[in-house]
């Protein structure tokens, strides 16, 4: 009984820190126009993939972006 239990937490762990969520991708700054532009942007994914993607913006888009 207590395998039962280990393993089924053990499957419960997984499954729970790789669901994906909404995290928002926090940027400011315009870089070219030296103006304080902010803007956010939404992602619907695993937090390592949706912190990639917010960093990607950096330096094309924006001066600074961070997940919220």
């Amino acid at each position: 009984m207590k395998n039962i239990i280990f393993f089924i937490s053990i499957v419960a762990a997984i499954t729970l820190t790789s669901c994906k969520k909404d995290y928002t991708c926090h940027c400011t700054g315009n870089p070219g126009t030296n103006s304080s532009n902010t803007a956010d942007y939404r992602f619907h994914n695993t937090k390592s993939k949706a912190e990639s993607s917010c960093k990607a913006y950096v330096p094309s888009v924006w001066n600074e972006c961070h997940l919220l």
